[in-house]
């Protein structure tokens, strides 16, 4: 009898038809585990491997597809099992006989199905044990980290010009426990933002118990409790660490001088608890010096404590004086040096000193605790638009899951430089919503949700956001202007008329606020315009008024009148008397050319001058110009 060809037997297995139907069925599959990964924050390792076990399930399926079409290529004894019999009992005889089991379509699909189920099975213990997970509480998220957590508490204080402190060395204290005889400190944000949320603002708490059970909700094992007395001529600092597994007082330590050598005192201090039975064994004490961490001098460390009260209440400018000052005490101060990187981010569109100072705070981080390192890298690669800040933030919230600015600053990374990496903007709220979870009264991460919202066009998400926001800080002017934009966007006539001549008077955050929310919302081009104009008055500095010559120039471009959007610009300019073509205005002309809003030959001039010395962001514009012009 003469045996087919080989291509008579692929058109007899119709394995090409197969070979679609396998594909489709991949295609669904990845898409589920990517929609798990997303939505379940599963690790990454997850898509690799299903894409190797569909790679191994090909193989099976087209050997069974082959097998089933010809019987006399079979292998084995016994009477074959029928194509859609799984017949359990045959294969485990073949596989205690060391044989490969005899393919059946039934046991193909079984198998794919088991080895799926032990795929997403171990995914999510990882989620589990490593608290990745978005439905696993901040607690567990904490507990999961490496190492035994501590919580330093609020200090009390008693003394003149002690109050900056009382939150002080809960920062102080925390960043030089970190990593020392392997213990892992509680973020701060998180342990302050539970302390005001179950104590409330009192500067002391009722009782000890009252106080250790923040440190518990907060996932901590140990806790420390201390306080700061001081005088003219003294200052004593006592402090106490407690096993939160217990409740027992586990040590006391103390430490006292002058109140010029705050940061010494720190150091002795934070010695004296893990001899006090922090550490394990004696060996696991080190030398500690919250200098090298912060900064050496005093004055700067008091500019930045208390610039960091501004800035953590969305008190942009409040905080510049105070951050330039600690810059100008320490030049290598960089924590300093990153918050002023990134307040000049939300005041000045595309500003220089954005990178300048990002660039400084990244060279001088070498010293800091892997955590803080991290933090400052990526936020220095995001000013320039480097899709590298999304991996090392993603490393920093990975390794730190309660660490509540590196959840932000993922969300920063994601919402500006996101769209190059194809990232969804899922990715962005999660984490934004993420970081509002662990500390709710962190007021810089609201913003861009806040925005968001009025980007979805949903006034109901909004409303809600405003209001919480509102319930924390109801002085805010970033409440003022989210406030503004709301009643301009969705209020009644008496509402929009009492923004509009609210907007008269009301201060350059407030309107900066409420342009940002209204920017891109295309169905409010008209409130736009409105803050747009209000921006570009004489009362409010240069870069409030460069945001409303761009932003009457895309009101204009929404609505489909490129030429009144160019006239925009070119009136913009000449108010504000600068050349439309220099950086940051370049940047923003060639975006707006890509949108459609402005010429070819101002968006050429624009190109040129990006690419003598491009930032990353630049070659994109750059590049997308030239693809759009086929070159």
């Amino acid at each position: 009898m003469r045996r087919p060809s080989f291509w008579a037997r692929v058109r007899e297995a119709r394995l090409f038809r197969i070979l679609l139907l396998y594909l489709a069925a991949c295609w669904v599959i990845l898409q589920v585990a990517a929609l798990l990964q997303n939505q379940l924050l599963l690790p990454k390792w997850v898509t690799p491997l299903a894409i190797l076990l569909l790679l191994i399930g090909l193989v099976i399926i087209f050997a069974t597809a082959w097998v089933q079409t010809h019987p006399a290529a079979r292998a084995g004894e016994g009477e074959a099992p029928r194509p859609w019999e799984i017949d359990l009992k045959g294969l485990t005889r073949s596989l205690a006989q060391r044989r490969l089991p005899h393919p059946t379509w039934a046991r193909a699909i079984l198998g794919g199905v088991f080895a799926f189920s032990l795929l997403f099975g171990a995914a999510g213990l990882y989620v589990l044990l490593t608290a990745r997970g978005t439905r696993i509480s901040p607690v567990m998220e904490a507990v999961a980290g490496p190492g035994p957590g501590i919580a330093v508490l609020p200090f009390r204080v008693v003394g003149p010009d002690l109050e900056l402190w009382r939150e002080g060395v809960v920062d102080l204290l925390s960043t030089n426990l970190d990593g020392a005889a392997g213990l892992r400190k509680i973020d701060p944000r998180t342990v302050l933002s539970k302390w005001r949320s179950e104590i409330g603002e009192a500067k002391e708490a009722p009782d000890p118990e009252a106080a250790l059970r923040v440190a518990r909700d907060a996932g901590a094992t140990y806790a420390v409790m201390g306080s700061m007395v001081g005088s003219r001529g003294e200052l004593r600092i006592t402090a106490e660490v407690y096993d939160l597994g217990t409740g027992k007082l586990q040590g006391t330590a103390q430490a006292g001088g002058s109140p010029d050598s705050v940061l010494a005192l720190i150091d002795r201090l934070s010695i004296e608890l893990l001899r006090a039975g922090l550490a394990r064994e004696p060996t696991e004490v080190r030398q500690l010096a919250v200098s090298r961490i912060t900064t050496s001098s005093l004055p700067a460390l008091k500019a930045y404590l208390a610039g960091e009260q501004a800035y953590r209440r969305n008190r942009f400018e409040e905080a510049i004086p105070h951050f330039t000052r600690a810059v100008e005490a320490d030049s290598t101060f960089a924590l300093a040096l990153s918050r002023l990187s990134k307040i000049y981010g939300w005041l000045e569109a595309f500003s220089p000193r954005t990178i300048e100072y990002g660039q400084r705070a990244a060279r001088f981080a070498e010293p800091l605790p892997e955590r803080e390192a991290l933090l400052l890298r990526g936020g220095a690669e995001m000013d320039e638009g480097r899709l590298a800040a999304i991996r090392m933030l993603e490393e920093l919230t990975a390794r730190y899951p309660d660490h509540v600015e590196g959840w932000y600053a993922l969300g920063e990374a994601y919402f500006h430089i996101g769209a190059q990496g194809l990232h969804p903007p899922e990715k962005f709220r999660h984490a934004s919503r993420r970081a509002v979870e662990l500390d709710p009264t962190f007021e810089p991460a609201y913003i861009h949700l806040m925005n968001d919202a009025f980007w979805q066009h949903d006034s109901a998400g909004a409303a809600e956001l405003i209001a919480r926001y509102q319930q924390i800080d109801p002085a805010s002017p970033e409440v003022g202007g989210q406030l503004l934009a709301y009643a301009l966007a969705w209020g009644d006539s008496g509402s929009k008329e009492r923004a509009r001549l609210a907007l008269d008077t009301a201060q350059t955050q407030v309107v900066t606020a409420a342009w940002l929310s209204l920017l891109s919302a295309t169905d409010f081009s008209n409130e736009l315009m409105e803050v747009g104009e209000e921006l570009l008055e004489p009362r409010h500095p240069s870069a409030a008024r460069n945001f409303g010559k761009w932003a009457i120039a895309y009101a204009y471009a929404v609505r489909g009148k490129v030429r009144e959007a160019r006239e925009a610009v070119r009136k913009g300019s000449a108010i504000l008397g600068e050349e439309a073509y220099t950086p940051p205005n370049s940047r923003a002309y060639l975006g707006w050319h890509l949108a459609g809003a402005t010429d070819s030959t101002g968006a050429r001039r624009a190109a040129q001058v990006l690419a003598s010395d491009p930032a990353p962001w630049d070659g994109f514009l750059v590049g997308a110009l030239a693809a759009q012009e086929k070159r």
